[in-house]
């Protein structure tokens, strides 16, 4: 009887210990537990950063990539607008080099003309006629055609240009042709020179 006493008091013994070790182990697993909770809102919170991180580090990415975008789009434009400036320029020193041409080629012509009226026929002026037929051939290489205006046209503000009017029977027709006009592509080089008529008032 006093042996099993003894067993029994070792029994509540063991007991208490294995009471106590259980809590113990369960104060730690919820201490565990506590700390695993804490770290992971711990690790959210550190997501939420990064998310915001990851999102603003987009937008600036969008916005630069915009940025070089207009800025390439503004570089690709200036890029043809000097090329069309350029080739107005060119264009434009083209057409001065050529209209100058066209007055020395008048003043040959005016002077075989001139040399035709008063009976001059000489191998001086056939020279002067095979530079002539050499500069308009140069003129025409050059895509210039001469102006399709006669005598006896009406006279229109868009291709001739008046130096001058004489008293006729009808206003606005063309009595003379003081210096023939040329086109390049459809557009005036050089606008032909009128005379026209005006009525007597």
């Amino acid at each position: 009887m006093e042996k099993q006493k003894k067993h029994t008091k070792n029994n509540n013994r063991d007991l208490k210990k294995d009471s106590s070790a259980g809590a113990f182990i369960k104060e730690e697993m919820v201490k565990t537990l506590d700390e695993k909770e804490k770290e992971i809102a711990d690790l959210k919170k550190l997501l939420e950063v990064k998310d915001k991180e990851k999102e603003d580090l987009n937008t600036s990415y969008q916005e630069a990539l915009s940025s070089l975008k207009k800025a390439l789009s503004d570089y690709q434009n200036l890029k043809k607008r000097v090329e069309v400036d350029k080739s107005n320029a060119q264009s434009m020193s083209d057409s001065i080099i050529l209209r100058q041409f066209l007055d020395i080629v008048d003043d040959i012509n005016l002077y075989i003309t001139h040399m035709e009226k008063n009976g001059g026929s000489s191998p001086f002026m056939e020279g002067i006629r095979n530079i002539y037929a050499k500069c308009m051939e140069i003129i025409s290489s050059q895509g210039l055609v001469v102006q399709d205006v006669k005598v006896g046209d009406n006279y229109s503000p868009l291709e001739s240009e008046v130096v001058g009017t004489v008293i006729g029977d009808e206003d606005n027709k063309i009595t003379d042709i003081v210096r023939v006009g040329y086109l390049q592509n459809g557009k005036i080089v050089r606008p032909v020179r009128v005379i026209v008529s005006k009525k007597q008032i």
